[in-house]
């Protein structure tokens, strides 16, 4: 076996694809994401920042520290939408997207957290 084709963080880094599904219906939504996987040094990074983030979010009761962790890994997203239009990625908003549909959260979370996504796709 090639021992290269083992290395967890280099395929951690160049991020999977996650297709979000609807909560009701189960169906393949048209949101996609690439997320970085926990094995990451995206994720080493968030863990980094995350003390400077907790300071400047310490008077939002909304935040919580596995939020940002899981808003970090995600590398880009398409068709994430509001009312008037496309939504920009940023940690902030994937925040604010977890906590208006924590259902995206909550796929988001065991997707990254399953190593085999990220070696299945390469």
């Amino acid at each position: 076996m090639i021992l290269s084709s083992l290395n967890i963080e280099d395929l951690n880094e160049s991020g999977a694809e996650l297709v979000i599904y609807h909560p009701i219906s189960y169906e393949p939504t048209d949101i996609k994401l690439i997320v970085h996987g926990f094995n990451s040094r995206a994720y080493k990074k968030a863990s980094r920042e995350l003390s400077k983030y907790k300071a400047k979010e310490s008077h939002n009761p909304e935040f919580t520290a596995l939020h940002f962790i899981v808003a970090t890994m995600i590398k880009s997203w398409e068709n994430v939408e509001s009312e008037s239009g496309q939504i920009e990625f940023s940690v902030d908003n994937a925040i604010e997207l977890f906590n208006t549909s924590p259902f995206v959260f909550a796929q988001v979370e065991a997707f990254i957290e399953n190593r085999s996504n990220f070696f299945l796709q390469k």
